[in-house]
């Protein structure tokens, strides 16, 4: 697999690791997280992947409490330096958001047993109603292993601020806040989403300069 294939598999497995919710007891067999829904998941890798949305909403809730100081510095480290476009992997508007293919990344983690994708299906069985992705044992102990690896510790580290953004939101709540913003829900059926950086730096500078 190349290289970038690899990259959105760690990337994934990352989000499920560190955004995923405690296993109920109809889970699969040696499971221990799980993130319910390919829209939330899609939700979150967009935010790993757009380090300017991403830090637009960490501003929205320091507008919503000014007294949570940490999230200006938690916007402001998300933006430092040439972040926002060394780390952003565009993704193209399709007909319910932001949207990206995840069965490369999914069967590169299911194959050695990291991660097991459960699909549900409506009572007729002709379609699928929600698909579930499930982080096994052995795919949590990877993921704190490749944590600790340079350059793959920013993808645990920024995994981790996403899904703190997030909280237990679902999907449909997460897209509904991405697209409030113009570029986001302006975007063509299949051109790329555009960036927002000079906007959320411009809107960063004026929040610092108020401190």
């Amino acid at each position: 697999m190349h290289i970038q294939g690899k990259r959105d598999a760690v990337r994934i497995l990352f989000v499920i690791a560190k955004a995923g919710e405690p296993v109920k007891k109809a889970a699969p067999d040696d499971t221990c997280l799980v993130v319910h829904a390919e829209k939330r998941l899609q939700a979150l890798d967009f935010w790993m992947r757009n380090p300017d949305y991403l830090a637009s909403e960490i501003l929205n809730q320091y507008d919503a409490d000014p007294s949570q100081k940490n999230l200006l510095k938690m916007a402001e480290k998300v933006m430092a330096g040439d972040e926002p476009d060394i780390r952003r992997l565009a993704m193209q508007r399709f007909l319910f958001g932001a949207w990206e293919a995840l069965d490369d990344a999914i069967a590169t983690l299911s194959l050695p047993g990291l991660v097991k994708m459960q699909r549900t299906f409506s009572p007729d069985g002709s379609k699928i109603t929600k698909t579930s992705y499930y982080l096994t044992n052995e795919g949590s102990t990877k993921a704190s292993e490749l944590e600790k690896v340079d350059p793959l510790d920013w993808y645990a580290q920024r995994a981790a601020v996403v899904a703190q953004v997030a909280g237990n939101r679902t999907g449909s709540q997460l897209k509904s806040l991405q697209y409030k913003i113009a570029e986001y829900n302006d975007a063509r059926h299949g051109n790329i989403i555009a960036s927002i950086r000079e906007e959320v730096e411009d809107r960063l500078s004026k929040l610092k300069a108020m401190t």
